[in-house]
């Protein structure tokens, strides 16, 4: 049921005078709490959702292409700086390759749409290289998910160089 002002006016007159008659009062203060509780209310349903980035487990956005991935939210990079292997948010690694976060899927993967024409082949049950719509790797991912060992659940995106 969408609320208008009018219907939430409505409610809180009623509850008012219900309060007055019944109560003689006293729960004045039970139609004011409820009266904002409503415009709260109508006020965050209306607001549309950030269509940016969903970061809550489990809530995508929809994917345009009917398309998505689950690509882990780690990147592994060599650092030639200081020499090490690093490891950062693979979220600004996959928008540079065209890619759509949709949502977080879990304490180790994003959800993704892929930019058209990509394709994915594993190459192990843990390895994974992801081609462009050229036919070029472009990532690599490496995924671990032993299902008896949840701890050990874990992943990483790599760029490969061309």
């Amino acid at each position: 049921m969408k609320l208008s002002y009018v219907v939430i006016f409505a409610i809180s007159v009623m509850a008012g005078f219900i309060s007055v008659v019944f109560f003689d009062g006293k729960g004045i203060y039970a139609s004011v709490l409820l009266t904002l509780l409503l415009v709260v209310l109508k006020e965050t349903a209306k607001k549309p959702k950030d269509i940016s980035v969903v970061e809550k487990w489990g809530e995508f956005l929809p994917s345009k292409s009917g398309v998505y991935w689950g690509i882990p939210r780690k990147h592994s990079y060599f650092d030639k700086t200081s020499g090490k292997s690093s490891m950062e948010d693979s979220r600004t690694l996959l928008e540079k390759h065209g890619f759509t976060v949709l949502g977080i899927a879990d304490q180790v993967i994003y959800s993704v749409e892929p930019p058209l024409g990509w394709r994915k082949e594993s190459i192990s049950h843990l390895h994974t290289y992801i081609y462009d719509d050229k036919g070029d790797v472009k990532l690599f991912v490496f995924r671990k998910n032993d299902i008896m060992n949840l701890s050990d659940y874990r992943g990483y995106v790599s760029e490969c160089e061309s």
